[in-house]
């Protein structure tokens, strides 16, 4: 079967992480998406931390969202990528300091 062939490679498992995480199993796509940051194999990878802040995120962990999403944002300023996840999670959590340019 196609999938079996697929169940190696890493796109696969990135799909399955973003398939549950849209049928809100967020424990088991944020598993996933831990899995592969393994320092081996994407670990730092900025998709992935991305992934794994939004993952946070729709758990409504905003501390561990947070400290991902700020050292996305630490590390390559220019990044649009889940700053609206990042803007939403400083103004929830009131820190006016950071939300202002």
């Amino acid at each position: 079967s196609p999938l079996h062939l697929l169940s190696g490679n890493f796109m696969y498992h990135f799909f399955c992480a973003h398939l549950q995480s849209l049928h809100q199993d967020h424990n088991t796509s944020l598993q996933i998406y831990e899995t592969w940051m393994d320092p081996t194999m994407f670990g730092g990878s900025p998709f992935l931390l991305t992934q794994c802040a939004n993952v946070h995120y729709q758990l409504r962990n905003f501390a561990a969202a947070h400290r991902i999403l700020q050292g996305l944002h630490n590390d390559m300023p220019y990044r649009l990528d889940a700053m609206d996840v990042y803007s939403n999670i400083l103004y929830v959590q009131e820190d006016a300091i950071t939300l202002s340019p």
